[in-house]
């Protein structure tokens, strides 16, 4: 480990490096009563767990082996460092025995620019390379291990000068994604809103209405049935159980992380299965076009329609086969796209940490129904009024997409010494 990473090849100050554990020191400090919870977060922020988000975390009933943390320290987690979540402290605060907290050497290493060349070597998987996974995607990063790394070592006020220069780029070409990432937010908030005005008013404003009884679906078309999810469902299947064995190669899984947004993209989540186990999942229910996958936890509620009918679904998927003489399933797979069919599942499902829905509560849930041929001319407003919004989205996601990439390759650029920083 203490041959010269491979990286620093790039460098053009090729002579200017040095061991990890001549850089560094590692801190151990009390934790104060007053102290709050810290994380470091793949994007590279670390800072309170308040100031972020509080879902999602498991809460420890007694903090063993807690330590200090104080502003400007170099905060790394074993479990995550690989993936990024590395980065320089914020916030004051405490943090668990999974994370490693050291500071450089005054004069000598610049927190905020090793934090910078520590998240490079994540995202080209070096932090992999030295410290390797004693399980499958598992690797933990280890100081002992990370101290005999040769790490570039310009001298400091030129650290600093990177660091700076970094700063001020990156913070500009952050707020430029924000301000993108809202306006996709935006574009969302009013296609959800496009949705859930249809499925629930129809297209005629001047028809008369009748309350449906349920709160966040409001009044309906007078005309217009609320029916059980059960009786316009011919068939549920819950592929619940264990968790196949993986391939390579073969038929695609699809997972719950493959359904969003009313597509089943087998891209998202690629995993595959044999022939033989993709037999053993279908047994339950073959999958045909136009049935409706549904996730019944992690994430709870989206919905895809099946477009390729040679696939096997994994836990957590739920397929509905409609009954097409009371449903037309996009008009479904719509229902359950809107606020009103969203509140529907929330309002049924169970789970404190993640939350998630049994079948037998979810073919309890309501649905407002308008008559077969209403559905269709619905469906067809939806898709034609939304084509733009999800145009401009991918468009929008794309130059995102292009920043992250972007700021990415100047940060490369910078703590490999193949750009010259103005002083």
């Amino acid at each position: 480990m203490n041959g010269r990473m491979p990286w620093l090849r790039e460098a053009s100050a090729a002579d200017e490096s040095m061991r990890a554990k001549f850089l560094f020191r590692v801190e151990s400090r009390e934790v104060q009563d007053d102290d709050g919870v810290i994380t470091a977060f793949r994007d590279g922020q670390v800072t309170l767990r308040e100031n972020r988000r509080l879902d999602g975390f498991t809460l420890a009933i007694k903090e063993v082996g807690y330590q200090g943390v104080r502003v400007g320290d170099l905060v790394i987690h074993n479990m995550d460092g690989f993936a990024g979540a590395i980065g320089v402290s914020e916030s004051d605060g405490k943090c668990t025995p999974e994370y490693t907290v050291c500071n450089g050497v005054v004069g000598r290493a610049d927190n905020r620019f090793y934090a910078y060349v520590l998240r490079t070597m994540a995202r080209r998987d070096y932090i992999r390379v030295i410290c390797p996974a004693v399980r499958e995607r598992a690797p933990r990063f280890r100081y002992p291990r990370f101290a005999e790394v040769t790490l570039p070592c310009p001298n400091y006020e030129y650290q600093v000068a990177i660091a700076d220069f970094l700063d001020r780029k990156t913070a500009a070409i952050d707020a430029l994604i924000e301000k993108k990432e809202r306006l996709i937010a935006l574009l969302a908030e009013k296609r959800a809103a496009l949705i859930h005005q249809a499925v629930t008013k129809g297209l005629d404003p001047d028809v008369p209405m009748k309350d449906s009884g349920v709160p966040w679906i409001g009044d309906i078309p007078a005309h217009w049935m609320m029916h059980r999810l059960r009786r316009v469902v011919g068939q549920f299947i819950d592929y619940r159980g264990r968790t196949p064995e993986k391939t390579r190669s073969g038929v695609p899984l699809i997972t719950a992380g493959a359904v969003r947004d009313g597509i089943v993209d087998h891209s998202r989540a690629p995993e595959w299965v044999t022939e033989e186990v993709c037999k053993q999942l279908s047994g339950r229910g073959k999958p045909e076009l136009g049935d409706i996958l549904f996730t019944s936890e992690a994430p709870l509620g989206e919905v895809g329609i099946v477009t390729n009918v040679r696939i096997a679904c994994a836990q957590r998927i739920i397929m509905f086969k409609v009954d097409a003489t009371r449903v037309a399933s996009p008009f479904l797979l719509q229902h359950f796209l809107s606020e009103s069919g969203k509140g529907e599942v929330s309002s049924r499902a169970s789970g404190s940490t993640a939350s998630g829905i049994r079948a037998d509560r979810l073919k309890m849930s309501l649905v407002p129904t308008p008559p077969l041929r209403e559905q269709v001319t619905i469906v067809s407003f939806i898709e034609q009024e939304t084509a733009s919004y999800s145009d401009i989205s991918s468009c929008i996601m794309s130059q995102v997409a292009k920043l992250k990439e972007y700021r990415q390759s100047l940060i490369t650029a910078a703590v490999t010494g193949q750009l010259e920083i103005p002083s």
